[in-house]
């Protein structure tokens, strides 16, 4: 009897305090909160979302959605999602990596499947790949229609072929020698980024014949941009099939 009598008090005490527990919920509406925190009781600014401790040196994890419901016949789910990890592992820092993905498959399953773009905390933009190796990667067409990217492997010499909007020279040695593709027109742009060191010599293949203002000494990780003049005064004061730094 006695422990029947102390269960019926243990629920009758721990009802009062959802009660109290609720309305103090609902008085809060009236309010203006300060921080909010999710996965985490002490948010370290305004809205804190944290998410699971790491399971790998590298990857992401989704963090975040944004979804807009499925309405039948007239739509399916639309999501955004921020997906947040590492890009490779630092005893001494973080290498974030951002991904940001949108749904793109006409399923009912409320993620983004397809990447759109990601960001690194070195400083590196990708978009259509998750694996940025300049400020700007872009992988796929751009609006010109060139391709986005091309990585050459030569050390010693290498071609930035034509109709490709950005070259990336991921492992030239300490001298090299880079050979512009025929251009397909005027004005055509290439970017070249070299992942070393390097003192470079600079070649055309016809119709252009010469190159100017381009540099020779490159430090790591640096970038040149070029385009191709096939008239003499563009730029100004520009010799004829000549690439320029643009």
């Amino acid at each position: 009897m006695k422990l029947f009598i102390f269960l019926i008090a243990l629920l009758l005490s721990a009802n009062a305090q959802a009660q109290q527990s609720v309305s103090t919920f609902a008085n809060s509406q009236n309010s203006v909160l300060s921080s909010f925190g999710v996965g985490t009781t002490a948010p370290a600014v305004t809205l804190d979302a944290t998410g699971s401790p790491a399971p790998s040196t590298t990857g992401v994890e989704d963090d975040f959605h944004i979804t807009r419901a499925n309405n039948p016949t007239i739509s399916w789910p639309e999501v955004v999602s921020f997906s947040v990890g590492s890009y490779s592992y630092n005893v001494n820092f973080p290498n974030t990596r951002l991904d940001i993905n949108l749904k793109a498959l006409g399923n009912g399953n409320l993620i983004g499947d397809k990447n759109v773009m990601t960001l690194l905390s070195n400083g590196y933009v990708g978009i259509g790949t998750v694996s940025p190796v300049t400020s700007l990667t872009v992988n796929g067409n751009s609006a010109t229609g060139s391709a986005g990217r091309a990585v050459n492997t030569g050390t010693t010499s290498d071609t930035i072929a034509a109709g490709i909007a950005s070259t990336y020279e991921s492992a030239n040695s300490a001298t090299t020698t880079l050979t512009f593709a025929a251009p397909t027109g005027d004005g055509e742009r290439r970017r070249v980024c070299l992942k070393n060191a390097s003192t470079v010599t600079w070649a055309v293949t016809t119709p252009a014949t010469a190159v100017a203002g381009l540099p020779t000494a490159f430090i790591a990780g640096q970038c040149v941009e070029a385009v191709y003049s096939s008239t003499s005064g563009t730029p100004t004061n520009a010799a004829a099939t000549t690439w320029y730094v643009y």
